[in-house]
């Protein structure tokens, strides 16, 4: 028996290959192997799932905050030179 999946991946997404080998018949495609003991089932799913997008450090939000108490503080200054 042979299976084979052929899809493409997008940046951020991730793939999960599933096999599922049994004495019952599984839903939807299946591959059969008979002899004389039994019949095998042969299945398989695929699914692909976008990853979520990275949060950022507390560094980067520390580094914002200092920028915005900056810039406040500068036109701070420059209005009382009025």
């Amino acid at each position: 028996m042979a299976m084979g999946w052929d899809f493409s991946l997008m940046d951020g997404e991730s793939a999960l290959l599933s096999f599922t080998l049994s004495e019952s018949v599984p839903a939807g495609f299946y591959l059969a192997h008979h002899d004389p003991v039994g019949t095998l089932y042969l299945s398989g799913s695929l699914d692909i799932t976008a990853t979520p997008a990275p949060v950022p450090e507390p560094g980067t939000l520390v580094l914002f905050i200092s920028g915005l108490a900056g810039w406040a503080g500068l036109r701070r200054k420059l209005s009382f030179n009025y």
